[in-house]
């Protein structure tokens, strides 16, 4: 929205196109963006949180007056009333206000107007307050009660005049000759140029209104919203609305949800909410990048002054707060912070809930399983199924009250595009939540998946960057895990782990040595090849988070110099031709710079049976570095006969060369750079250092692709086989063959591959 350059380009007329809502997530900057377009149109600021104990703690400034006497009454007549009085003596005490500031003054703009109206707002007025605060109050200020409420017919001549005293008194403001900024709003079923906007209208933390219903079953916020629909159509003006817990349904529904007639009706238009907010823009940078290659070490990076410099602004802007006040502590504090907002109460709190709790049953988590999504979110990546109405609702409230983004919302508001995008420090609160508070993060999927909250595709995916994101945790902190009632230790979950430590850390004891002695699946195009311990001494990862790419083969040294410093790793796109993860490796602790950058590369597959894959580098990412590659073949598992027996084992564990260099058979890579090879096969404490022993069924579980069998209510083999009978689909066993005398049709054939849909165990 460029509204110094006169582009706001929205779109429609008719009642309810003038109110654009910002939907956004707590933190992202939408007070102070309402805040530097008032420098440029005529404002008239409200803050409806009025019902804070510690008001100096809130910006902007709550309007806790206005609040109180707009929500005072559930009677909806009553409340249309109350708030058309505030908004006519909101208007004359503007003019008042107006004629008041800098008298016989001729501004050159409308915009230098606004800019001196927004100061002018922001001093000190007769008292303490501001004179926004004091013109606000003034307008409650002997206010009429229940009893002595206008009617609604003494209103009929003010709403013919509406804000006309107001947008005359503004242009008797500016110099004769400068015209107002044009808004790109459409007039009314005509081809006449839209009438400017004049006047704006920022209703900020309108959950004071929204949180209070009236006796229809409307809310004060719609009652509002209606009221300022009363002005004529004529009238310059525009609104945004905002709040800290920003909910679509409440301040954005879609049209057929809105609590008017108006504005549920046929000639109502209401605009897509507003998402987009700045990012990576930190404060104490001013403009200047955050990451440069060649400025900076790891150690330089992992620290939380440097973390908080992505993502929202509102971290870095809390962290120069801390320093200017001369607080002790600033780093503990911006960790602490970022906690808060990733959760929703702070460490201490968190050890107190975890102490009065210990004793209850497994059955019962800590923490709400939306706020363990929002952590596991911030890190691996979850994808919300917007297509259940249950999944929408959980994407709900983890923007309203935890720290999920909007990205996007269709004109039509009945669903966001939301997510998690990198942001360090919530990564690194994340990180503490899942390591110090007992989070358990396997049953948190699964109960994800199970409620039809996360979407079902790639799994396997999801399962390996789990794997991964643990792996490079428990590389930090070998220490056993620690108890729920246990204070949080102050661990710094972003450090950078050495390449051997962190793939020990991954798979399994019996598969440690194998790692350090192998040799490059290549050597026979390596000179001097060595083995993968040697080749990569003083290598390091460093990865708190994933990233998904938005397209395939953009990856290289570069970008993985850049992901090293942001503490991120690449999930590649959905054609990615030939790997699916990208872990970039720094080969010695020195600058962080693109000629020091290789990778591990890991293709994924959740198939119940081996495949042979092919992996291989993209353009750019590969130069003289040794790089690695490794296979996860997470959905092997033992192979099971027609009882449900065990016939074979599957599961595996394989490196391109165990002992000496391989004389190896004719290659298509003739690359110098040493390639060393791990294959995985299964998902198991077996393979993987990071599963448990008693695990395994719970990442089977996770990893199952949920059927009709599976999601069937009665889960007992007898209801099952009599859903099979009905042939919903067919398989080799007796429930789907047993009108056929022909034993080969009554079990899987030799060579059959594991498991299908609507397969019963017997």
């Amino acid at each position: 929205m460029d509204v110094k350059a006169g582009k706001t380009s929205f779109p429609g007329s008719g009642p309810y196109h003038n109110i654009l809502p910002i939907i956004q997530s707590s933190g992202t900057g939408k007070s102070r963006l309402a805040h530097e377009v008032a420098s440029l149109i005529f404002t008239l600021p409200l803050n409806f949180h009025g019902r804070l104990e510690n008001k100096s703690s809130v910006y902007p400034e709550p309007d806790g007056k206005v609040a109180e006497y707009l929500t005072a009454t559930s009677d909806r007549n009553l409340a249309k009333a109350r708030h058309r009085w505030f908004l006519r003596r909101l208007v004359e005490t503007a003019v008042e206000y107006l004629q008041a500031m800098a008298p016989g003054k001729k501004y050159k703009s409308f915009s230098e107007l606004a800019c001196a109206w927004r100061a002018y707002l922001s001093e000190s007025g007769e008292a303490t307050e501001s004179r926004r605060a004091e013109m606000n109050k003034k307008c409650v200020a002997n206010a009429p009660t229940k009893d002595n409420v206008p009617k609604e017919t003494e209103f009929e001549a003010y709403l013919k005049n509406g804000l006309q005293p107001l947008e005359d008194a503004i242009k008797s403001r500016v110099s004769t000759g400068v015209t107002a900024p044009s808004t790109g709003v459409a007039a009314p079923s005509t081809d006449v140029t839209a009438p400017s906007i004049l006047i704006l209208f920022t209703l900020d933390e309108v959950d004071g209104l929204s949180s209070v219903s009236v006796d229809d079953g409307s809310t004060c916020y719609d009652v509002l919203l209606s009221a300022l629909q009363d002005f004529q159509p004529q009238n310059p003006y525009f609104i945004i609305t905002l709040s800290t817990h920003s909910r679509l349904d409440l301040h954005a529904p879609a049209h057929r949800r809105v609590n008017s007639a108006r504005g549920a009706g046929p000639y109502a238009f209401h605009q897509a909410p507003w998402t987009e907010v700045p990012f990576d823009c930190s404060i104490s940078l001013q403009g200047r990048p955050i990451y440069r290659p060649g400025t900076m070490t790891l150690d330089d990076a992992a620290t939380p002054e440097y973390m908080a410099k992505y993502g929202r602004p509102v971290f870095d802007a809390r962290l120069q707060a801390i320093k200017k006040a001369g607080l002790q502590g600033p780093v503990a504090g911006i960790a602490d912070f970022a906690f808060t907002k990733l959760v929703g109460r702070t460490p201490e709190q968190h050890v107190r809930v975890s102490r009065a709790h210990k004793d209850l049953t497994a059955d019962v988590n800590i923490l709400s399983l939306g706020v363990e999504l929002a952590a596991l979110g911030t890190r691996v990546l979850l994808d919300f199924d917007i297509s259940r109405e249950s999944a929408r609702d959980v994407m709900q409230n983890l923007l309203s009250n935890h720290t999920l983004i909007a990205f996007s919302i269709p004109q039509h508001r009945e669903y966001m595009r939301a997510g998690t995008p990198s942001e360090p420090i919530l990564a690194h609160a994340a990180a503490k939540l899942m390591n110090e508070f007992g989070l358990d993060i396997v049953r948190s999927l699964t109960e994800g998946f199970k409620h039809g909250l996360l979407d079902k595709g790639q799994r396997g995916e999801l399962v390996a960057r789990l794997l991964l994101i643990l792996a490079h945790d428990k590389a930090q902190a070998p220490l056993p895990q620690r108890s729920l009632s246990d204070p949080p230790a102050a661990t710094n979950w972003s450090q950078k782990v050495p390449v051997l430590t962190f793939l020990q850390a991954l798979f399994a004891a019996n598969h440690h040595e194998s790692i350090r002695n192998c040799f490059p699946a290549n050597a026979r195009h390596v000179d001097q090849p060595v083995t993968l311990d040697k080749a990569f001494d003083g290598a390091y990862v460093r990865f708190s988070h994933f990233v998904r790419l938005g397209r395939k083969d953009m990856v290289d040294t570069h970008a993985g110099a850049a992901a090293l410093a942001r503490g991120m790793a690449f999930q590649g796109y959905h054609s990615q031709p030939s790997w699916d993860v990208a872990i970039p490796v720094l080969m010695k602790d020195t600058k962080i710079d693109p000629s020091h950058v290789t990778f591990i590369l890991i293709q994924v597959k959740a198939r119940v049976a081996k495949r042979t894959l092919f992996v291989k580098a993209s353009k750019g990412m590969i130069t003289d570095h040794p790089y690695i590659i490794i296979e996860m073949q997470v959905g092997i598992r033992d192979n099971l006969d027609v009882e449900g027996n065990a016939q074979r084992s599957s599961t595996g564990f394989v490196v391109s060369a165990r002992t000496s260099p391989p004389n190896l058979r004719s290659e298509s890579d003739t690359s110098g750079a040493p390639r060393y090879e791990i294959k995985a096969y299964g998902c198991s404490s077996d393979i993987y250092g990071v599963i448990g022993s008693q695990q395994k069924h719970q990442y089977a579980s996770l990893l199952a692709t949920r059927g009709i069998l599976e999601e069937h209510a009665r889960q007992d083999s007898e209801y099952l086989k009599c859903v099979q009978q009905m042939k919903p689909v067919w398989v080799r066993n007796k429930p789907c063959f047993g009108w056929a005398e022909d034993v080969e049709l009554h079990g899987e054939p030799a060579g059959g591959e594991g498991e299908v849909e609507g397969e019963v165990e017997e």
